[in-house]
């Protein structure tokens, strides 16, 4: 599995809501941020991911432009969602380190508030 289909995978199990099946693309060793989350580590990581699917429905994530090796990508997506607020598109920029089919770095880059307009 390739960096970038390790990150999308983990973004499908995010996407589903199940904790478990997140928590299968990160481990003890892994370092996670987001600009609402800010720093997270270990086992904080899969709780806070797949709560953002519980609270989004119809969560998808397609990857647009793909830089990668063996064990680093550089992933421009686009996450499509609804809530009760309406529908949402987010764009973003994710760059992570992988060993195996875990993510143990993984940084996201996105602006929320340009969301909730769409």
């Amino acid at each position: 599995m390739t960096p970038s289909q390790t990150f999308l995978a983990a973004m499908t199990a995010m996407a589903s809501g199940d904790e478990v099946a997140v928590a299968a693309f990160y481990s003890e060793e892994s370092r996670y941020w987001d600009p609402l989350s800010g720093a997270l580590a270990g086992a904080a990581v899969a709780p806070y991911l797949a709560s953002i699917g519980r609270q989004l429905d119809d969560l998808t994530v397609r990857l647009e432009h793909v830089v990668e090796d063996e064990s680093t990508a550089c992933i421009e997506w686009v996450q499509h969602s609804a809530s009760a607020g309406g529908r949402h598109l987010l764009r973003g920029a994710t760059f992570v380190t992988v060993r195996g089919t875990v993510l143990v770095e993984q940084r996201d880059y996105f602006d929320y508030r340009s969301s909730l307009a769409s």
